[in-house]
């Protein structure tokens, strides 16, 4: 595969290709995006080692990683090493604490001193861009997550939010409580905006919310305090961890998931499915958005990713609502 393989597909020069690689903008934005696309499509992977000697630029890439060991952060941060050492580039990984800024000073920094051409930041974008504003001015900086909190169906974030409280409209749950992640948090943010405006649509109430902070002990604590309202009958949760408390909580009040409350969370890891009961939950692409990610770096050098819509995986922990599905029943 080269870059005239690209070229053919996309219906340029081979010239145009070499610009975009290389960060010109001398390129309209409709030939770049079918450039882009192309080398997506076909899986080329420039060689950016050799465009290096050829120029004298720097070959290293910084990842700042604010999800630490998380499971999405992690398989992300996975993919982006695997597609930097296909093509010979050397990546310099720092990780940090999301919420502290000078945290993640101290992880540009770390970056920074390895004098790389590019960034990519895993999690959270929000202090990261503030951060990245200061220290790295100029630099291409590529986000896995959007750095706008209002962005909509536009983001992954709020697509999936809504998708799963479709689900649970659809199932007949008409009072559903929300436990959002962490309150600075874009994503946690996003994800709430999917969920209310979701419940709006079906001229259901968004009232019944509860902040948390990504953790199983606070999904437990914020499923007692929504639990109290006897009329909730299904819970979108945040995350998985939170889920995972919030199902524990259910137990110890005497709630049967799914049978008195259906529970689902976000992000699919892999202890959702071996759950009891296993949870329904929403599915990124992880390795996707990581090669994606790296893509960016070498090609148009976009700030973020192209929308990259995730979906439901449906398991036992959702279910139609107790009541309904009595009422369901022929009666003998």
């Amino acid at each position: 595969m080269s870059m005239k393989d690209v070229a053919a597909a996309a219906g340029v020069s081979y010239q145009t290709v070499s610009r975009v690689l290389n960060g010109s903008p001398a390129v309209r934005t409709d030939t770049r995006r079918r450039i882009v696309e192309a080398i997506d499509s076909l899986g080329y992977r420039p060689d950016i080692a050799a465009q290096a000697l050829a120029s004298g630029r720097r070959t290293t890439l910084g990842v700042v990683n604010l999800g630490r060991h998380g499971y999405g952060p992690s398989l992300i941060e996975d993919s982006v090493r695997r597609e930097a050492s296909v093509a010979g580039v050397r990546t310099v990984v720092s990780s940090a604490d999301g919420r502290d800024k000078g945290d993640i000073e101290r992880a540009f920094h770390d970056v920074l001193l390895e004098r790389v051409a590019s960034l990519i930041v895993i999690g959270d974008a929000g202090l990261a861009a503030v951060v990245a504003d200061d220290l790295a001015p100029g630099m291409p900086v590529v986000y896995t997550d959007t750095l706008d909190a209002d962005l909509g169906a536009q983001s992954p974030q709020y697509a999936g939010a809504a998708l799963a409280t479709r689900h649970l409209i659809s199932l007949g749950h008409f009072h559903i409580g929300h436990i959002t992640g962490a309150a600075e948090s874009v994503a946690a943010r996003q994800r709430h905006r999917g969920w209310a405006d979701a419940c709006e649509a079906a001229g259901l109430s968004s009232v019944n919310v509860v902040t948390g902070s990504w953790s199983e002990d606070t999904g437990y604590a914020a499923a007692v305090t929504l639990l109290a309202d006897q009329d909730l009958t299904a819970l979108f949760v945040a995350n998985d961890a939170m889920a995972f408390g919030a199902m524990h909580a259910a137990d110890d009040l005497g709630l049967r998931v799914p049978i008195d409350l259906s529970v689902i969370g976000f992000d699919d890891t892999p202890n959702a499915r071996h759950h009891k009961p296993p949870l329904t939950t929403v599915w990124q692409d992880f390795p996707s958005i990581g090669a994606k990610a790296y893509l960016l770096t070498t090609a148009y050098r976009g700030p973020e990713l192209p929308l990259l819509l995730p979906r439901l995986t449906i398991r036992r922990s959702t279910a139609v609502p107790a009541a309904k599905a009595a009422a369901a029943r022929p009666s003998l």
